[in-house]
């Protein structure tokens, strides 16, 4: 036994590595085979042809820019613009919060008809009809273009077309799997993290979750924030996320010690995806989601009413006006924003929305990037802290935290200097 693991000790790590992954790779396999029915494959030569074209970077980049632009035009253009204005103006705006205010005119407490229906601080305004009206239409647009995208096989192409821009960040094209999955949840994301063979991997990929992914209900909510703004608001906000993601990426992996592993992966044959399938999936996705956030919307409009009534928001006013006035260039009513994205960030985003009309164009921009910067939910902060450890989760959200505010405050002065509006 001595001598065989002296053997093994001098061979060369990446034949370990590829062994352990081989063990792993028969092991799924089997559990695969128990749990599931397989059906024969269906290949079609130009998806063959297509899918080699997606992995090479002359025809696999402006492949992945019109993906990309296509998921715009979809979940952008016509979920959170057409289906959101279509959804608030008939049903909420003009059939349902007059219904229900002539229904409470007759309560006799004015704090309680101000509970419910109060437009900047009442539970159905800012949490029911928010979540249903705004956040709801555009995550399932998502569901539906992400759930298109991992059938059809085109993740693995992009791992693979990515993978040296992901050596840079100390990672490979493997990584980009849980980077998606960020615009998604990032709790979720960090939980896929665990396919990342190394701890320097792990670590960073749960670094630039943290740091710069919004996750699907937040993108939802800036879509519909940046479609009453020019096209250079949306430029300016996506463009200094990928930005950040680039450069963050870069810094981590110079910075955290530790080895990077090479890219093994399977590669699933492309294959039109199963519209039926999709809809199921995403319609189940939408459905649990808005099962778990209605509740939290709810739960966060009490807790910032009941704080305002208080003259705990005033005084959070008051204490961070130089934060948010003079580092920021945020209104007060920036804190109560604030409040609701610690609870939960396509909260705190719907919540920005609502109050819009007290922000410049530029105060909702740097708004939305401090929310996006800034520690995402409570929930990924509990799993950070359950997958990486109580030292590591402290370093990255104290870290993320400082970061996001250094940089609202540079992205503010900057565009104020330049004389950038956005209007």
């Amino acid at each position: 036994l001595k001598d065989l693991a002296t053997e093994g000790l001098n061979q060369d790590s990446l034949s370990f590595t590829t062994l352990l992954s081989r063990i792993y790779n028969e092991r799924a396999e089997h559990i695969a085979r128990l749990t599931q029915q397989v059906e024969p494959m269906v290949r079609i030569p130009f998806l063959e042809k297509f899918g080699g074209w997606c992995v090479q970077p002359i025809t696999g980049i402006p492949i992945a820019m019109a993906v990309l632009g296509s998921m715009y035009v979809f979940i952008g253009m016509f979920g959170a613009t057409f289906l959101v204005d279509m959804i608030n103006a008939k049903l909420f705006e003009g059939l349902l919060i007059p219904w229900i205010t002539n229904l409470v005119a007759p309560i006799p407490s004015v704090f309680l008809k101000d509970l419910i229906i109060d437009p900047d601080f009442g539970v159905l305004p800012t949490g029911i009809f928010l979540a249903m009206g705004l956040v709801l239409p555009v995550i399932f647009c998502f569901n539906l273009a992400f759930g298109f995208l991992e059938d059809s096989g085109y993740l693995s192409r992009l791992s693979i077309l990515l993978d040296k821009v992901m050596q840079k960040m100390g990672l490979n094209g493997k990584a980009v799997i849980p980077l998606i999955m960020g615009f998604s949840c990032v709790t979720l994301a960090i939980l896929t993290t665990r396919i990342l063979n190394t701890e320097k991997e792990k670590n960073i990929a749960c670094f630039l979750l943290f740091l710069a992914l919004p996750c699907a209900p937040l993108i939802a909510v800036m879509m519909v924030i940046l479609e009453k703004m020019p096209l250079s608001a949306t430029i300016a906000v996506f463009g200094i996320i990928l930005f950040q993601v680039i450069f963050s990426g870069f810094m981590a992996a110079k910075i955290i010690t530790g080895l990077r592993s090479p890219l093994i992966m399977e590669l699933p044959i492309m294959r039109f995806p199963k519209p039926l399938q999709i809809l199921k999936m995403s319609t189940q996705k939408s459905f649990f989601f808005m099962k778990e956030a209605v509740p939290v919307f709810v739960m966060a409009s009490i807790i910032v009413f009941l704080f305002q009534r208080l003259g705990g928001l005033q005084f959070l006013e008051d204490i961070s006006r130089p934060l948010m006035n003079d580092l920021l260039g945020l209104p007060e009513k920036a804190v109560q924003v604030f409040i609701k994205t610690i609870v939960r960030r396509e909260s705190g985003a719907a919540e920005l929305e609502h109050i819009r009309e007290s922000f410049t164009n530029l105060q909702l921009i740097v708004s939305m990037l401090m929310m996006t910067f800034i520690t995402p939910c409570l929930n990924s902060i509990i799993v950070l802290v359950k997958e990486r450890g109580i030292k590591t989760a402290f370093f990255i959200i104290t870290s993320v935290t400082l970061y996001a505010i250094l940089c609202g405050g540079l992205v503010n002065h900057v565009f104020r200097l330049l004389g950038v509006t956005f209007t």
